[in-house]
C-alpha cells in the first residue's frame, strides 16, 4: 500500500512539472552565430526532454513554442537539406506533426551526443524514436504506411541500409 501511495505522489509531481513548463521566453533567443547556438543547445535539449515526454496535443501553446525553437535551432544549425530531405517527407507523408517529432528527436541525438555521431546515426536515431513515440497509444499518432514498413526494418536491424537506398 506504501509503495503504490509513494508511486502514485511521484507520478502526480512528475506530471505537475512536466505541464508546468513555460517555453515563452524561447522565442527571444537569438541564434544568429554559432555562440549563440552553441549557447542554446542546453534549452533546445529543454524542449525536446518536454516533447518527447509530454502527451501530444496539437494545441499545447506550450509545445507548439518547444517545437518552433527546435525547428529553429536545426535550421540555423545545420543545412536543413541535411536534416529533413525529400526521403524523410517521403516516409512521413509530409505531415507536420510527424516531421517535427523527427526533427525533435534528431536535435535530441545531435547534443546528447555532442555531435559525435554521424548523419545516417542522427537518422537512424530520430526514426526510431519517432516511431516509439508513435506506438504509444497515449500519443493518438498513427504511424504511416512508410513508417509501419520502417519499425519492421528497425525490428530486423537493416534500418541503415534501407535509408542507404
Amino acid at each position: 500500500m506504501m509503495k503504490h501511495l509513494v508511486t502514485t505522489v511521484i507520478a502526480l509531481l512528475v506530471a505537475t512539472l512536466m505541464y508546468a513548463q513555460d517555453f515563452s521566453y524561447v522565442k527571444e533567443v537569438e541564434l544568429n552565430n554559432t555562440d549563440q547556438i552553441k549557447d542554446a543547445e542546453e534549452d533546445v535539449l529543454e524542449c525536446c526532454y518536454y516533447l518527447v515526454a509530454a502527451r501530444y496535443d496539437k494545441k499545447d501553446t506550450q509545445r507548439i513554442y518547444a517545437t518552433n525553437f527546435v525547428s529553429r535551432w536545426l535550421s540555423a544549425s545545420f543545412d536543413e537539406e541535411k536534416v529533413l530531405n525529400e526521403k524523410i517527407s517521403v516516409i512521413t507523408e509530409g505531415r507536420e506533426e510527424l516531421n517535427n517529432l523527427y526533427l525533435i528527436y534528431y536535435a535530441l541525438n545531435y547534443i546528447e551526443n555532442e555531435g559525435q555521431v554521424s548523419s545516417d546515426e542522427l537518422r537512424e536515431a530520430a526514426f526510431a524514436g519517432l516511431i516509439e513515440f508513435c506506438d504509444n497509444p497515449i500519443n493518438k499518432i498513427k504511424l504511416t504506411k512508410e513508417l509501419k514498413g520502417l519499425k519492421q526494418v528497425i525490428e530486423e536491424g537493416k534500418l541503415s541500409a534501407y535509408l542507404q537506398k
